[in-house]
């Protein structure tokens, strides 16, 4: 739950990502067909990686965020009214969904759902604190779908990078509602990611655990 006097401070962000491999091969341009925005995350080369369950995706998006710039010196309070601001919002009115901070560029990229009509935003703070919107409508991108068998994906929970693979938490409608994706890369359009059931032994409970979602990859 993220609250009114919700304040940030993106400090320097050094790369980690030196000497990295390629992010995306084959990629197409235009507006990604989106269903939801679960959470983000980032590649390397500046490449801004969306988790879509209703969609059942990730989707690799090429932002050419890639300068250096200075960090925040201070906190920004009331993030969310500031944020709400810049696409003519109140607080209320929008829902802060993830935050993830782009290492080539040290700026911040914030997925947010507008309350009155459900559509999702992508907002970005600079090391000035200056709020910006990332247009989505014409990028160059690349989809990976996750294919759950014969359940369906109902959220991806994380997802991360890690070197030679993409990898990714999901929930499904299966047995066993963790998932786990691994997509090779460099990421192609309309590739399609390897799926893994988690399936965990309690052994304090003594049964299997079968809904408890995976929520965070390390």
């Amino acid at each position: 739950m993220l609250l009114h006097a919700l304040s940030i401070a993106v400090l320097s962000t050094a790369s980690t990502f030196a000497k990295a491999p390629q992010v995306l091969s084959k990629t197409t341009k235009g507006k990604p067909a989106l269903k939801a925005i679960d959470v983000i995350s980032f590649a390397p080369q500046g490449v801004l990686l969306i988790g879509d369950g209703q969609g059942s995706q990730i989707v690799a998006v090429r932002t050419d965020d890639l300068s250096p710039a200075k960090p925040l010196t201070k906190a920004i309070p009331a993030i969310d009214a500031k944020l709400a601001g810049v696409i003519g919002a109140k607080a209320n009115g929008i829902e802060i969904l993830d935050l993830a901070v782009n290492p080539a560029s040290g700026k911040a990229y914030f997925a947010i759902r507008k309350q009155d009509d459900k559509s999702y935003l992508i907002l970005t703070v600079d090391g000035k604190g200056k709020i910006a919107e990332f247009s989505l409508d014409k990028v160059e991108y690349a989809r990976v779908s996750l294919a759950g068998g014969k359940s369906s994906i109902s959220r991806v929970t994380d997802v991360a990078w890690a070197d030679t693979q993409l990898v990714a938490a999901g929930r499904s409608s299966d047995q066993f509602a963790s998932k786990i994706f691994a997509i090779d890369t460099p990421l192609s359009h309309d590739a399609k990611g390897n799926v893994y059931s988690a399936e965990t032994y309690h052994v304090q409970h003594r049964r299997w655990e079968t809904k408890a979602p995976m929520s965070v990859l390390v």
